[in-house]
């Protein structure tokens, strides 16, 4: 190997390790911050001012027909059927489409949850759910607070008039994936004069259709390396959570050049704090209420003073380089 030849490779190989060390620091920093973010608590007047209450005991599911089955969440449908023995391994031979008619139904998922004084008595009660599969209406003692249509986002739903103290009943009525699907398909066709391909796949592949139209997994249509299962349920955990003045809704943490035109420049960091703020006096915010954020690690500090009126809910946010 030539002299020249060996220098650009020496060079080369130095970028590599350059850039690969480059990436690991800047995941550390964020790694680093978010755990400082997310893992200590924060401190307001009333330390314990966020109490949670995960529902992950045992649902109970009911079907069209009049079906009842008991199981724990995180979990869906297929789950709830294999644990109750209604069905075998949907992965054995051509089960995937024999258990095909599971995913055109409906389903009611149900949980009796009590709730303490520790969340009954806050000035604002949250349902937050992390992940429902798909296509559901929320309902919480028997009054409708809202819908799902995408099994990637987080929904957080108000339930402060309506939680009460002791038992309340939590319903997600589930519709079918591949029926919704269907309908979306149909009215956009009915709409715009022509169809979004791919429609339907091959009878041979036992494959549902229209998957485009819904914000779902697209595998669990099925493909051509696995089989369809179009799942319903609740995949990420669903859990109430109360407070009096406020909650950390969100951080972002991005990393940065700060001279994108050299490649050995410095990293920076752009963290932003969202949080969730309730007034709970009666008037306007008060001139001396302020929130101040304090990452003592990264010598941040930062004070807020959001406006909002008696009552409600408003939103702050604040971003800082580190």
């Amino acid at each position: 190997m030539c002299r020249k030849c060996f220098k650009c490779l020496c060079g080369s190989v130095k970028a590599i390790i350059w850039c690969v060390c480059s990436t690991v620091v800047v995941l550390i920093i964020i790694a680093f911050v978010l755990a400082i973010l997310i893992v200590q608590p924060w401190n307001t007047e009333e330390p314990s001012d966020s109490p949670t209450l995960a529902l992950d005991t045992i649902w109970r599911i009911e079907d069209r027909s009049g079906g009842v089955r008991m199981s724990s969440m995180p979990g869906n449908v297929h789950t709830a059927l294999i644990s109750s023995g209604d069905i075998g391994d949907p992965y054995y031979r051509f089960n995937d489409f024999e258990y095909s008619y599971i995913s055109h139904g409906k389903y009611k998922f149900i949980n009796r949850v009590t709730v303490g004084k520790d969340i009954a008595n806050k000035n604002v009660i949250l349902l937050v759910c992390e992940g429902v599969d798909t296509v559901a209406t929320v309902t919480v003692n028997d009054v409708e607070i809202g819908s799902t249509d995408n099994q990637f986002v987080r929904y957080v739903f108000n339930v402060s008039n309506i939680i009460v103290e002791g038992t309340n009943i939590v319903e997600f009525l589930i519709d079918s994936n591949v029926n919704y699907a269907k309908v979306k398909a149909d009215e956009h066709d009915a709409v715009h004069g022509y169809s979004v391909l791919p429609e339907c796949p091959t009878d041979e592949e036992h494959r549902e259709c229209h998957v485009n139209f819904v914000r779902k997994s697209q595998s669990s249509f099925g493909w051509d390396w696995g089989p369809s299962f179009p799942t319903q349920g609740i995949w990420r955990n669903v859990i109430l959570e109360g407070y009096n003045r406020g909650r950390i809704n969100d951080v972002i943490a991005w990393p940065y050049k700060a001279d994108p035109t050299q490649h050995n420049s410095t990293w920076m960091l752009n963290t932003t704090i969202i949080l969730d703020i309730y007034n709970d006096t009666t008037d306007s915010t008060p001139e001396d209420d302020e929130i101040v954020i304090e990452i003592k690690e990264l010598g941040f500090k930062k004070t807020l003073k959001p406006k909002f009126a008696a009552g409600e809910i408003g939103r702050a946010s604040c971003r800082e380089r580190v």
